[in-house]
């Protein structure tokens, strides 16, 4: 048997029709052969082609050539197979390799690549573990609305100062643990619905840029025993993967509420001490803070905020009127607004409002201004918006002339007893438009915050409030005074109440604090009833005394208001002085 050894590049080269696999040829020259006597010789018996030349190329040291005289010297046995070895060249190897490689890295590099993405969580806010209500959002997260940090805190500065801490501990934890600080499990924020509890959480953990888990205590609760215990469970698991992380629970009272009030649900109860568990499993140094909020703070247990649990409790505020100041100037500059508009003007006009009334306020003006077609929102826009949520919507209704002549004298007895009582309050404007079940208003709005009320300021409200029946009863006669006046004598019996069994301040009832959970003794209650009615009869007698002596300024405020609906505290000023003023109607 012949073994001859030929590589497959060189047939290839001379005959391109014979594959990688089938191109096998022996004893022949590539050069003189053509590819049909290559294939044909390769399988033949070696009877069939005894006198193929024994050297490979162009002819031996013999010098035959394809025409030439055949050799004899390499016959072989009748029948005897040939054996060929094919050698592939290294070359040819790499381009194989190459061929099923490059395919096989593109498609890992894509799948690593998809992995990766999803561990980043690309969408801002995703479910996690499939718990209703958890949602997640990622540090790197970019889209619109989802990025928070401190400085979108508006008018709680002393709550970002108090927070500041846990900002610096996510960002740098050793710097405190050389110290020997731990950084605190748990922060619970206090607070009136819509101060910005939810806001605050969500600035903390963008200003650190850690993911940031939000869910709701209702998120918790299920009529299926276990599942509120799993729930939270699957929380912690979550946030422990992800850690640093800020956990934030919404309404902690509704996971939260003290153990015992409601006995015959035990289910709220595992899983309030599946939380208290979880909130001892991890150690400080793990990176994980839970942060809450709630507005019933004293409906909580006891045992989830002690120390070692809830270390720091912080009360989220109101804003002042510089607070309300900053927020209204943020929340307008995402509209567009006139460049006149007195932000100092409507912070003092929204005492008492949270940031998320101030948003809602001007989203209102903004609102209005789109239906009417207006360039922009200017003043006006927002004092109806204003009169809308502090009053009630505008009336369509129309009443009668009578009904609207006994408003306006009403309203101008209010506004005028302001005017001229020592302490009270500054008149904003006055209005007999009938809005919400106010058949007029009269607005009036302190220079600045009040934290406290002095003496002369509280007889000034009670005798402002009595100002509207004082007038009724001063043009009309006290058999034609009307209902009217139900909504002020329920203020003004608040406060003669307030002062004698809140602030001691009744003549006869001295320096007592009544507990208006316990019962009176005998003789309490009457002395002081007869001591917040004596209070209320002389603020109605200055009243009627106030009017009677300015009965020309009090009919020519209730003209002004008939003609004019609408009067500011400029207007009401002009005509105690006796000028003229524009009775021209406000658009």
């Amino acid at each position: 048997m012949l073994h001859r050894v030929v590589r497959t590049a060189a047939i290839k080269q001379h005959c391109p029709l014979v594959g990688a696999k089938s191109s096998r040829a022996v004893g022949i020259s590539p050069t003189k052969l053509d590819c049909n006597n290559a294939v044909r010789h390769l399988w033949a018996p070696v009877s069939s082609f005894s006198t193929i030349p024994s050297t490979i190329g162009g002819g031996g040291d013999k010098g035959q050539g394809a025409g030439g005289q055949q050799s004899q010297s390499h016959e072989q046995p009748q029948h005897e197979p040939l054996r060929v070895e094919v050698v592939t060249s290294w070359r040819e190897h790499l381009w194989r390799l190459a061929g099923w490689a490059v395919p096989m890295g593109i498609l890992g590099g894509a799948v690593y690549w998809g992995v990766g993405k999803l561990g980043q969580d690309p969408a801002a806010v995703r479910e996690v573990n499939n718990i209703p209500g958890l949602t997640v959002i990622m540090p790197g997260d970019a889209s619109p609305g989802t990025k928070v940090t401190l400085d979108d805190l508006k008018g709680i500065d002393e709550v970002k100062g108090e927070l500041s801490e846990i900002v610096e501990y996510l960002r740098d934890p050793q710097r405190f643990t050389r110290m020997g600080a731990t950084l605190p499990k748990g922060v619970l924020l206090m607070g009136e619905p819509g101060t910005g509890k939810t806001l605050t959480a969500r600035a903390i953990a963008g200003e650190a840029g850690v993911p940031f888990f939000s869910t709701s205590g209702s998120s918790f609760d299920e009529v299926f025993i276990g599942v509120g215990s799993k729930r939270v469970r699957q929380l912690f698991e979550s946030a422990r993967r992800h850690a640093p992380c800020i956990v934030f629970i919404d309404e902690l009272d509704g996971i939260g509420r003290r153990r015992g009030a409601s006995p015959g649900h035990n289910e709220e109860g595992k899983t309030l001490n599946s939380l208290l568990t979880e909130m001892d499993g991890f150690e400080p140094s793990t990176g994980i803070v839970v942060i809450a909020a709630t507005n019933f703070a004293s409906a909580l247990d006891p045992a989830l905020v002690r120390p070692g649990r809830f270390n720091k409790k912080i009360t989220v505020p109101l804003p002042d009127l510089k607070g309300r100041r900053e927020i209204l100037q943020h929340y307008i500059a995402r509209t567009v607004h006139s460049a006149d508009l007195d932000f100092l003007s409507i912070a003092r006009s929204t005492t008492g409002f949270s940031g998320a009334d101030l948003a809602n306020l001007v989203n209102l003006a903004a609102t209005k201004a789109a239906m009417r077609g207006r360039a922009a929102v200017d003043k006006t826009l927002l004092e109806e918006a204003l009169d809308d949520v502090r009053i009630g919507v505008k009336n369509s209704r129309v009443p009668n002339p009578a009904d609207l002549r006994v408003t306006a004298y009403h309203e101008g007895g209010h506004a005028l007893v302001a005017l001229l009582t020592p302490g009270a309050t500054p008149v904003h404007k006055v209005t007999v438009v009938s809005r919400g079940h106010a058949l007029g208003v009269t607005v009036q709005l302190p220079e600045g915050d009040r934290t406290n009320m002095t003496h002369e300021q509280i007889l000034g409200e009670i005798a402002t409030a009595m100002g509207g029946r004082a007038a009724e009863e001063v043009v009309f006669g006290a058999r034609n005074v009307t209902t009217g006046a139900v909504s002020d004598l329920q203020k003004a019996t608040y406060y003669a109440r307030q002062m004698i069994g809140k602030y001691g301040m009744g003549e006869r009832t001295g320096l007592v604090y009544h507990d208006p959970n316990t019962p009176y003794g005998p003789g309490e209650q009457a002395a002081m009833d007869a001591e917040v009615r004596a209070i209320l009869d002389r603020a109605y007698l200055q009243a009627k005394s106030i009017l009677a002596e300015n009965r020309g300024s009090l009919d020519a405020v209730a003209d002004a208001l008939l003609a004019k609906e609408t009067l500011n505290a400029t207007d009401l000023k002009d005509i105690l002085r006796g000028k003229p003023i524009s009775l021209t109607p406000a658009l």
